[in-house]
């Protein structure tokens, strides 16, 4: 049997109080006022509670914050104190029905939560008349916060449930299907959207459920829901106001916080008397950040842990030299209160933080971001606990974490290069310069001193490519980081074919004699091979794809085209093939260098597969542009050996153009990933 001091911080830590003060304060509230070290004796284990109200009260607190969840581990937290079980009487009590059957899938209440009371009063009453309530705003002005509190107070109003669902994750069709499967209900078997919204409409109409619908957009086609029944209640929050909603509907735009509001919660992080003493500080610092309640609370945070006084960081908040007159979250107030806790993180913290910039925007877990940082799970949970505690990252349900669209703004504007257009521009005027060069030389069959040029030059694409790939490199942390490491390895790969291409120009331009083969050159062009290898299961980590047998078995078509395909050209390859036995390094550079290649394709491949299934759109399309990088490299490098081993292969000719263009992609799904990432962002906000 567990001790008290185990089940304490189990309950506790599942409460979400993080301190022994915020429990405190909790205890508080319900007119129990203890000292915080009785609770640090409790959780060491030197002290137990004798007081059996004082237990059933934290029991009826973990219960309303579904930390305890059954009857049974309400006895057992009693038990282990010596106290015996619950009586029949105190599971009669109201406070302790336990929620186990009705759904109920909304974040965790905020203990934070404060002002909007008229409005939570006026929500109130217009729910009763039957009418939907539509909140709308700028992010970070508190629709998700004031959701989840109406949620919570309105809990046991609802006896079959209470949904909450991010329509900007889920189609209107997995969103009806989402719904019937929390009510345990068969949707039909119809394709017809109406027949399924129909089934959705009759189903609310059977039970009492509070629906909640955040991130709504335009294109949502929400309307199919309603009208709502008199039975069941929905709420939806967006920040557009001109969604298209029928009638009945209560429309409340909401603003930012009041001076009173604001001084409200800084109170409630500091203490009264504190905020008093620098009521007209605290005012400029909610005025400073347009009163937005998200930047309002990210400051007061920072400004607790530092060490400086509320003049001094309001002068040190003054220097960054923003603009006070938008408060629209693209505003760069907001972004200067999500730098401030940033640089606050550890080292480990940064680099965690910024490798959330891959997650398309749905919930995550710890378990996903250890595998892909390479962390163990405890370390990524307090890696998450620090996120989560300088306010970055908010709890989702199901012990999972989501981040806030205007955090994954500031992640965009963290890694995007703002050179990346020109980056671009250089790439591709480099390969239009080189192609140029090329279809020149085979239209007017010129000399092969021509041909000389284009195959001397071309080396220059991925020269350029990795040099950027590099550079990218080091905004994702670098080599302590999965995604920057992932890069590097990329970028690796396509500078050893630099160095290969620039040992071959030495051979024919300072020898001049015919190259051999194999040369020093090709070491370089074989390392690379298992250097791209090594970039694909980064890739895989990073993209939260476990390359194991269950990936194979799941793409068997796949996995049978990639055989057939390899067969097919090996067998090309083995009909005039000659093997030179008194050169075997040639033997098994042409029969290795192209499994090698296809291999990691493949494996490319099953990673873009297994994305498309999962609708990771960031890591999908970045994904496809290596597939198809990869698998130009491997139709370069095949032509080579079956070009050699039939003396057909010429300088200059198709096959070295394929390398170039190879290059070029490989180049691009570098450099590009920057501008991929900025330009989701961007659409994602809108």
């Amino acid at each position: 049997m567990k001790t008290f001091a185990q089940l304490f911080k189990k309950y506790r830590l599942r409460a979400e109080f993080d301190t022994f003060a915020s429990f405190s304060d909790a205890l508080a509230k319900e007119g129990y006022f203890y000292e915080e070290s009785i609770f640090s004796h409790w959780q060491k284990g030197t002290r137990l509670p004798t007081n059996r109200q004082l237990l059933l009260k934290i029991i009826e607190i973990f219960v309303e914050r579904e930390s305890i969840k059954t009857v049974d581990e309400a006895n057992e937290l009693l038990a282990s104190a010596g106290l015996g079980y619950l009586t029949n009487a105190e599971k009669e009590k109201q406070s302790f029905k336990f929620f186990d059957t009705v759904p109920f899938l909304v974040p965790h209440e905020l203990t934070d939560f404060i002002g909007r009371e008229r409005i939570i009063k006026n929500i109130q009453e217009e729910i009763k008349r039957k009418k939907t309530i539509f909140i709308c705003g700028q992010s970070g002005i508190g629709k998700t916060t004031l959701a989840i509190k109406l949620a919570h107070l309105l809990r046991k109003d609802y006896p079959d449930g209470v949904l909450w669902y991010r329509i900007d994750n889920i189609k209107i069709q997995d969103l009806f299907i989402a719904i019937a499967y929390a009510l345990n209900e068969k949707m039909p078997e119809s394709k017809n959207i109406e027949v399924k919204a129909s089934f959705i409409r009759s189903l609310l109409a059977r039970k009492r459920i509070l629906l909640i619908l955040d991130n709504v957009r335009k294109e949502s086609n929400i309307h199919l829901l309603l009208p709502i029944s008199d039975s069941s209640s929905l709420i939806i929050l967006s920040k557009q106001k001109n969604i298209y909603l029928p009638s009945n509907i209560f429309t409340l735009p909401l603003e930012g916080f009041t001076n009173e509001e604001a001084l409200s919660l800084f109170t409630i992080i500091f203490n009264k008397n504190y905020v008093l003493h620098n009521k007209n500080t605290f005012i400029k610092l909610a005025k400073f950040v347009g009163y937005l309640p998200l930047a309002i609370h990210l400051l007061a945070i920072q400004l607790k842990k530092s060490k400086k006084t509320p003049k001094e960081f309001l002068l040190t908040v003054e220097k960054e030299n923003l603009s006070l007159q938008n408060i629209w979250y693209e505003n760069k107030n907001l972004y200067l209160a999500i730098n401030i806790s940033y640089k606050n993180l550890s080292e480990q913290g940064k680099i965690v933080f910024i490798s959330l910039g891959v997650f398309e925007g749905k919930d995550f877990t710890s378990e996903a971001i250890a595998y892909m940082n390479g962390l163990s799970i405890n370390k990524s949970r307090n890696i998450l606990e620090e996120l989560y505690n300088a306010s970055l990252i908010e709890l989702s349900v199901y012990n999972r974490y989501r981040i806030h669209p205007m955090i994954k703004r500031f992640i965009a504007e963290k890694i995007t290069n703002p050179y990346i257009i020109q980056i671009l521009q250089v790439t591709v005027g480099l390969f239009g310069l080189l192609s140029v060069v090329w279809i020149v030389t085979q239209i007017f069959k010129l000399s092969l001193s021509y041909s000389e040029i284009f195959s001397y030059s071309y080396f220059l694409v991925s020269l350029w490519g990795s040099l950027c790939g590099f550079y990218i490199t080091k905004k994702w942390g670098g080599i302590r980081s999965i995604v920057g490491k992932t890069f590097l390895m990329f970028s690796l790969g396509l500078f050893f074919q630099t160095i290969g291409q620039l040992l071959y120009n030495y051979y024919g331009l300072m020898w001049n004699s015919k190259i051999p083969y194999p040369s020093l050159g090709d070491i370089f062009y074989y390392t690379s091979i298992f250097i791209y290898g090594y970039a694909v299961i980064l890739l895989a980590k990073v993209s939260d794809v476990k390359l194991n047998f269950n990936v194979i078995k799941n793409h068997t078509v796949a996995t049978i085209v990639y055989i057939l395909l390899v067969c097919f050209i090996y067998a090309i390859l083995f009909q005039k093939y000659i093997f030179i036995w008194s050169n075997p390094l040639k033997i098994i550079d042409d029969l290795t260098n192209p499994l090698g290649d296809s291999l990691y394709t493949f494996f490319t491949l099953l990673i873009y597969l297994d994305l498309r299934k999962k609708r990771k759109n960031i890591m999908k399309h970045k994904t496809l542009f290596f597939v198809i990088a990869l698998f130009i490299q491997f139709l370069a490098d095949y032509g080579f050996v079956y070009q050699t081993n039939n003396g057909t292969w010429q300088i200059g000719d198709l096959d070295d153009y394929t390398y170039l263009l190879a290059y070029l992609l490989m180049s691009l799904s570098i450099v590009r990933f920057d501008l991929h990432l900025s330009k989701f962002f961007r659409y994602s906000l809108q």
